[in-house]
């Protein structure tokens, strides 16, 4: 189970890296103000550390999910994402805190 999240969420990152790097972000104590990019042009050595780290994604009250969303967007580029967007205009969080994208 670990090995195959390992590769699924390396295998999202280095997509929207472009196939040729990605970053993670990681935070310890579950609080954002410890937040740490690590940025990986080698896919190896990116699979052995989100590998190496895979717990931070598996916590039930952890903060996983928005770390791994916070990897994905710097992985593909604040630029990027907004090019993707159906308009320019667009925001990714619209009123009560849903997504829109």
């Amino acid at each position: 189970q670990k090995e195959c999240l390992t590769h699924a969420i390396l295998d999202i990152l280095w997509r929207a890296g472009k196939e040729s790097k990605c970053s993670v972000v990681l935070a310890r104590n579950n609080t954002f103000r410890n937040a740490s990019r690590y940025d990986f042009y080698d896919k190896k050595s990116a699979l052995e550390f989100i590998g190496n780290k895979i717990s931070v994604y598996q916590e039930s009250k952890g903060i996983g999910v928005c770390l791994f969303v916070l990897s994905l967007l710097l992985s593909r580029g604040l630029v990027n994402v907004k090019e993707d967007m159906d308009a320019s205009s667009n925001r990714l969080i619209v009123d009560y805190g849903y997504c829109s994208q």
